[in-house]
Order: C-alpha cells, then structure tokens, then sequence
C-alpha cells in the first residue's frame, strides 16, 4: 500500500473509531494480530478487543472526544501524528467521577501497517497533563533543590 493510502487508514482509525465510536471499523483496520505498545495507565490493550475497550474507556467517560490530527508523515509502512484530543468529562475515568471539565490533551503516535492495516501501535500520551485538568494529580510539583514541574491543566 503507498504511504498515502496509509495516511487515510490511520485518519479513519482515529477520527472514526475514537471520534465517532464506530467500533466495527476495529476488524477491518487492524490486523488480527494487532501489538499495541502504548500503556495508558491500567488500560493496557490487547489485541483488538483491548482496544475496543479502551475506546469504551474514553468514549464513556468523554462522550464528545475528539482528535484534530495535527501533524502527519507518512514513509513506507510507518505513519507519524502528534495529535490533540478534547472532549468533556461526563462520566468516571481513572477512578475519578465526573467534572463537568472540557479537557484537552496531546498524543504522539508511530502506526507500522501490513498490506494496508494496522500491525502495531506506539504511542506516548500526555496523561499527566489529563489527569491535572480532572484533579486526580497536583498540577506543580517541587523538586528536592528547588526545582519544579508545571503540568498542563
């Protein structure tokens, strides 16, 4: 498949199954053998039942998720996006109830495709910066010495 035609499969993959919830498009756009290396907190997915229900996750607690793709390169059979995800906190994530918060994070995401679908998944996610916005975690941290961390949220 040309890098193009992956471009499109990673933006359906996104758009239409986190942003839509369309989980069908799971089995047609994921291999059956799909490795996923991200690790977002104890949701660990696993195959494409673990992602479908890492969707639910999401889908659940931000009913109106969306990702804007912000940047996307595409060579041979790997395809690269830093995204931004938003969405309103409607329900319970990560233990933590409802706020009522609008929420936005980032994400940097590296998909290698097999004969146009997805084989496997890396992927760094700014749960720091989501977890301040909801309250689960204090957004500045001091450092032994005087140093400090400043979380987005």
């Amino acid at each position: 498949m040309s890098s193009e035609a992956n471009k499109d499969t990673a933006r359906r993959y996104l758009e239409e199954v986190y942003g839509n919830g369309n989980l069908e498009l799971v089995d047609e756009l994921l291999d059956s053998g799909i490795q996923d290396h991200e690790d977002f907190g104890d949701q660990k997915p696993a195959g494409r039942t673990g992602i479908k229900e890492l969707v639910k996750v999401f889908r659940t607690a931000f009913p109106d998720i969306r990702v804007s793709i912000e940047d996307m390169v595409a060579e041979g059979e790997k395809v690269f996006m830093r995204c931004r995800w938003e969405g309103t906190h409607q329900n319970e994530f990560a233990g933590i109830e409802a706020t009522g918060k609008h929420i936005y994070f980032d994400s940097m995401d590296e998909i290698r495709f097999n004969d146009g679908v997805i084989q496997e998944h890396w992927g760094v996610t700014d749960t720091m910066g989501l977890l301040a916005q909801l309250g689960g975690i204090e957004p500045h941290v001091e450092y032994p010495g005087g140093s400090s961390l400043y979380l987005d949220g």
